[in-house]
């Protein structure tokens, strides 16, 4: 039995919410998954303040840890994620974007590098492509393993009841079972070992200071390797790479 933990990004019933009950509810119909369901406006999480202390003194001194350490633990004992948002305006909504600046941390200090996710954005008119991209490459950011995308648009205020839309659900939902069942630990893209490299030069260069990235990355054997887990052999030749590159374009 794989759990799922669903974040719903909006704060009305809307859209949004009505397709991600359709996506749960395929996942239901293929078998072996729960949820956990948390309404992101319930929680009434403050806006990030940009203190900063999240990332030069540790998350726990965020004002709003008790919050976000919440979720990152429950984040942490599910299987998975789904992360819904609506589209206000070419992007996602601010409560969404407010959550996910509370775990800009982890863009230091990846975590989440077994976790599966899937995201979904709903819109009456455009963005909902560049939505969904954009919390994508949020999470392979914060060390997801990967994430898969469902955008949705209605083209107008009522989510349509057809059969294109219904195709469109299963066919997500079964690829985002499939993969969560299969328990496939993917190789990292260019684009997640170019990032965790990045981040990997910036906490070597703590390493005088003693600063949280770097404690970080050494308490947990990050250091050495271009990837957290064990990758092939192409992917180890492009990180060490990007890495001997990254290393001379940012300053120590």
């Amino acid at each position: 039995m794989k759990n799922c933990i669903v974040i719903h990004g909006s704060a009305r019933r809307g859209n949004t919410y009505k397709a991600t009950q359709m996506v749960m509810d395929s996942l239901k119909r293929l078998g072996g998954v729960e949820f956990e369901e948390i309404f992101l406006h319930d929680l009434k999480l403050p806006f990030c303040r940009g203190c900063f202390n999240c990332l030069e003194t540790g998350e726990k001194y965020c004002a709003d840890s008790a919050v976000i350490a919440d979720l990152e633990a429950r984040i942490l004992s599910a299987d998975a994620l789904i992360l819904t948002a609506p589209i206000y305006i070419l992007q996602i909504n601010a409560e969404t974007k407010n959550l996910l600046d509370h775990f800009g941390y982890r863009f230091h200090r990846p975590l989440f590098f077994t976790k599966k996710a899937l995201v979904i954005t709903t819109t009456a008119g455009a963005g909902a492509k560049s939505g969904t991209k954009f919390m994508k490459q949020t999470l392979l950011c914060l060390g997801f393993n990967h994430v898969h995308s469902l955008p949705i648009t209605c083209n107008s205020d009522v989510l349509p009841n057809t059969t294109k839309m219904k195709t469109q659900i299963n066919r997500v939902s079964k690829d985002f079972f499939e993969d969560l069942a299969s328990g496939k630990i993917h190789a990292p893209t260019l684009y997640q070992t170019a990032i965790y490299n990045a981040f990997r030069v910036n906490a070597e260069n703590g390493r005088k200071l003693e600063t949280c990235d770097y404690k970080y990355w050494r308490q947990n054997d990050m250091l050495n390797s271009v990837y957290k887990y064990k990758v092939g052999m192409v992917s180890k030749i492009l990180g060490s790479l990007i890495y001997r590159i990254l290393k001379k374009v940012i300053p120590s």
